[in-house]
């Protein structure tokens, strides 16, 4: 690699990097203040809520990497036109195509990199986030008790808690009634003659985590509550009440346990890029329709392709305006088309999800067009016709296919 090559790579990738950093915390940050108003609702952790971030960042970055190359080559030649370099370089006879090509470089390592992203990174974090998302709602329901009110889990269970630790982990003057048909108050065994009523009272209990469950001896993942200096009286119709006095007594709450999110697999987001080739995993038993299938697939294989197509049309568009005066039309122009053709892919990705119209108009077309654009843009540029370059291109695949040096 020359030193002029450096010199360009260098022009690109610092801007490439800041630009996808800003893009990064844009959309982080906006989807970081929705994540923290659940895990608050549910009253987990903030470690839960990095987790659940962290796992959207795949898909962050597959939106972010076309938008920082595509920016980052328009502001590098900018800077170059606007500060003459570029007309030096013409006048020591660099051509275009020269000058284009650590820009193309560049973009297909992005492509390498675009392609693990969309075809498992956004696939595997995707999944990850549900699952995440649903353990945290099931797991931490119990800690939505608010100090001073009674509040109902299912029609048949009242807690009620004096004070409630910060984190909600622990309560202070806990009460529940509960309202069942088992038999006894955990092992789920149904009574023939009719109900009974369980009052709990605790001067504190504590909400055990379900990663701690499997640390008590015959739990179940059935939410637990630690009774401390704690006192269990039970009605039932016909019988005195009875009076169990406990201390750091394990009550499993009388609900559904929770039950995992599933495996990978049950929706076309959730595939990866050979799932979605062969029709979706073996081990799992999906009905999802064939648009569904067909435009995930073809809505990844374009946003790679995307990236030297993206290369190629930044160039052109960084030159339109007059170098000095600051007039830099073309990158206001670039960013309205680089939007457009996002938004086209979008509905074309819509149309084929509903069987409209095929991936091949809806989503390879759009793809075609801006291809052609900017292929075009670039040969008028450079000085070239087109039927110059595709002479040029045929005469180099016959030499090279007949090994000619």
């Amino acid at each position: 690699m020359h030193t002029l090559s450096r010199y360009l790579l260098r022009n690109l990738t610092v801007p490439f990097a800041l630009t996808v950093i800003v893009i990064l915390l844009a959309l982080s940050l906006e989807r970081f203040l929705r994540i923290i108003d659940v895990v608050v609702g549910e009253g987990a952790s903030f470690g839960a809520a990095i987790s659940l971030l962290a796992y959207l960042q795949p898909h962050y970055l597959g939106l972010a990497i076309p938008a920082a190359l595509f920016l980052s080559v328009m502001l590098a030649f900018r800077k170059m036109h606007e500060q003459s370099e570029l007309v030096v370089m013409q006048s020591a006879g660099m051509p275009y195509g020269l000058l284009i090509r650590p820009a193309l470089l560049f973009s297909l390592v992005m492509m390498i990199v675009m392609f693990l992203i969309v075809a498992f990174g956004q696939p595997i974090g995707r999944y990850s986030y549900r699952a995440e998302l649903q353990n945290v709602s099931a797991g931490y329901q119990t800690l939505r008790v608010k100090p001073g009110v009674f509040q109902k889990i299912g029609d048949d269970i009242t807690l009620r808690a004096d004070r409630v630790s910060r984190d909600g982990s622990v309560l202070f003057g806990f009460f529940a009634d509960v309202q069942k048909d088992d038999n006894t108050l955990n092992d789920g065994d149904y009574a023939a003659d009719g109900k009974r009523r369980t009052f709990i009272l605790a001067s504190q209990a504590i909400v055990v985590s379900p990663k701690e469950l499997k640390d008590i001896k015959g739990a179940d993942k059935r939410l637990t509550i630690l009774l401390q200096d704690g006192q269990i009286i039970q009605e039932k119709p016909g019988e005195d009440p009875s009076l169990l006095s406990v201390n750091a007594y394990p009550w499993r709450l009388p609900v559904p346990p929770h039950e995992p999110y599933g495996v990978r697999g049950q929706d076309e987001r959730e595939m990866t890029l050979p799932e979605l080739f062969s029709g979706g995993p073996d081990n799992v038993n999906h009905d999802i329709e064939r648009g569904k299938m067909q435009a995930e697939l073809h809505a990844r294989l374009v946003s790679v392709l995307s990236l030297p197509v993206l290369a190629f049309l930044a160039l052109p568009l960084s030159l339109i305006g007059s170098g000095r005066s600051g007039k830099a039309t073309g990158i206001v122009l670039g960013v309205l088309i680089l939007i457009l053709y996002e938004k086209i892919l979008g509905i074309g990705e819509t149309m084929v999800r509903n069987d409209v119209v095929s991936p091949a108009l809806a989503v390879w077309f759009p793809f075609t067009v801006i291809a052609s654009v900017s292929v075009i843009l670039f040969l008028r540029l450079a000085g070239v016709t087109v039927k110059e370059a595709l002479s040029d291109a045929l005469y180099l695949i016959s030499r090279t296919v007949r090994g000619a040096p």
